[in-house]
């Protein structure tokens, strides 16, 4: 069974916090309002759109503190992205994460995909860590067979050196809502003189994604 917690339960909670959360795309409303989780079963993100969570890729400023997510790929391609951690703005005042690569692959070898990794954030500054998947702390060997999926990982050898690891949170509707807040935004779309559609952008989205990164955009959105 399943007991929703509403945020009507919590007096300390005013007219300005209900308000706030009617704005959200409706199915982050319905389980934060209306305590409906099971809005997340097999949902993907509609709230995305090209014109406002994609930009034209761009060098990344080697001052930005930059982060690594990894899925070791369990039954599905071994996959790493980067982001980095925009300062806030007038348009993003609370900051923005900016991922701006990619890399998938279906490989059982972790050497491989650590050499991979390596070669391309070789010219990358200030790498704060690596989230890794729960399942890479298993305690089994890895393919190649004389150590661990984290000591392959994380230990200099000939692949390169070694890789800063921090284990990912497991809870993943707890993920899903967390994406899909950082992911909404707010704008209204009017047709000019001319016929073409503007964007009148009112909240942007906390999170934008580099157009170097298709088969992310791909596995959101469809």
């Amino acid at each position: 069974y399943f007991i929703p917690c509403l945020p009507t339960e919590n007096p300390i909670l005013d007219s300005t916090y209900y308000a706030r959360l009617e704005k959200l795309q409706p199915h982050v409303r319905d389980a934060q309002l209306y305590g409906k989780w099971d809005a997340f079963e097999g949902m993907y993100f509609d709230m995305l759109h090209p014109r406002i969570h994609m930009i034209p890729y761009h060098r990344i400023p080697d001052d930005l503190p930059k982060y690594g997510m990894i899925d070791i790929g369990a039954g599905h391609p071994f996959t790493c992205l980067w982001g980095a951690l925009y300062p806030a703005t007038k348009d993003f005042p609370e900051g923005r994460f900016v991922i701006y690569r990619e890399y998938s692959r279906i490989d059982k070898s972790l050497d491989n995909h650590k050499y991979q990794i390596n070669q391309l954030c070789a010219k990358d500054k200030n790498i704060v860590h690596y989230a890794i998947s729960h399942d890479a702390f298993r305690e089994g060997l890895s393919s190649e067979g004389n150590k661990t999926t984290i000591e392959r990982l994380t230990q200099e050898d000939q692949f390169g050196p070694g890789l800063n690891l921090i284990k990912a949170d497991n809870n993943r509707v707890a993920g899903a809502m967390s994406l899909a807040n950082a992911f909404s935004c707010e704008y209204e779309t009017v047709v000019n003189a001319v016929g073409d559609v503007e964007f009148n952008i009112k909240r942007y989205p906390k999170i934008q994604i580099m157009d170097n990164c298709p088969l992310l955009w791909d596995s959101l959105t469809s």
